[in-house]
C-alpha cells in the first residue's frame, strides 16, 4: 500500500514539471545577434526629424569667388581738382584820402545789402628827434643820435552808429588805446541806416568803402590796393 502511494506521488511531480515547462516561451532572435529571453526587451529608437531651411536666392546672382591666395590691388587715388574760386565783385561807395588835425568827418549811408566793408590805410605824421648822451668810453665825448618816430599825438578812430538812435555799432582805430597797425578793415554786417564817423589827428587816412555788387552790375577794372606803409616804432 505504501508503494502505491509513493508511485502516485512521483507521477504527480513529473506531471507538474511537464506542465511548467510548456508555459515558458521559447527564446527570440536578437537583431544584433544571439538570443534574448522573454524577460529582456530591446529599446525602440525614437525617429529624429531633420528640418531643412530653404534659402530664397531670387535676389542673388551666383558668381565665382575671388581667389583667396591673391591680394586685392589697392586702387590708385584720383586727384580731385580744386574748384577755381569765383571772385566776388564789390561796388565802391566811397574812396578818398582825408587829412586829420583834431577834426571829424561823418557820412550817412543806408545799407540794404550787407556787409559794408571799410578799408582804411593810415599814414601817421613822422617826426624826428635827437637824443644826446655822453659816451661811456674813456674819451667821454658827447654823442647825438637821430631818431625817426611816429608823432606821439598821432591817432585815428572810425565809429559806426545807428542814424536813428545814435547807438554805437562798431569802433576801431590807430594809436592811443589801439594798435599801431596802419591797415584797418571793419565790416557792418547788418542792414540799417548808419552814420560813419572818422576822427583823428596828425594822420592822413585813405578810406575805401565797398558793398557787394548787385547781380548783373558791370564792374570797371580798378587799380590794385596799395599796401600801407610800415611805420617806425
Amino acid at each position: 500500500m505504501g508503494g502505491i502511494r509513493l508511485s502516485f506521488l512521483v507521477g504527480f511531480i513529473l506531471v507538474l514539471i511537464i506542465l511548467s515547462s510548456a508555459c515558458i516561451a521559447p527564446p527570440r532572435e536578437n537583431p544584433g545577434g544571439g538570443t534574448t529571453g522573454a524577460a529582456t526587451r530591446a529599446a525602440t529608437p525614437t525617429p529624429t526629424t531633420t528640418t531643412t531651411t530653404i534659402i530664397d536666392t531670387n535676389f542673388l546672382t551666383p558668381v565665382t569667388p575671388f581667389p583667396s591666395e591673391s591680394a586685392t590691388p589697392i586702387p590708385t587715388p584720383r586727384n580731385i581738382p580744386n574748384p577755381t574760386p569765383v571772385p566776388e565783385n564789390y561796388l565802391t561807395v566811397y574812396n578818398n584820402e582825408l587829412a586829420f588835425k583834431y577834426n571829424t568827418v561823418a557820412y550817412s549811408y543806408d545799407l540794404t545789402d550787407p556787409p559794408l566793408i571799410i578799408n582804411i590805410c593810415i599814414k601817421p605824421l613822422i617826426t624826428t628827434r635827437y637824443i644826446w648822451y655822453q659816451s661811456r668810453s674813456g674819451s667821454k665825448d658827447d654823442v647825438t643820435v637821430k631818431q625817426t618816430i611816429v608823432s606821439p599825438s598821432a591817432w585815428f578812430e572810425v565809429v559806426v552808429r545807428d542814424r536813428n538812435t545814435g547807438a554805437e555799432v562798431l569802433r576801431d582805430g590807430f594809436g592811443k588805446t589801439y594798435s599801431i597797425d596802419t591797415r584797418k578793415t571793419v565790416q557792418v554786417r547788418s542792414s540799417g541806416q548808419y552814420v560813419v564817423e572818422f576822427t583823428g589827428n596828425d594822420v592822413n587816412a585813405s578810406i575805401l568803402m565797398q558793398i557787394k555788387a548787385p547781380p548783373g552790375t558791370m564792374m570797371n577794372e580798378t587799380a590794385p590796393v596799395t599796401m600801407c606803409p610800415t611805420v617806425p616804432i
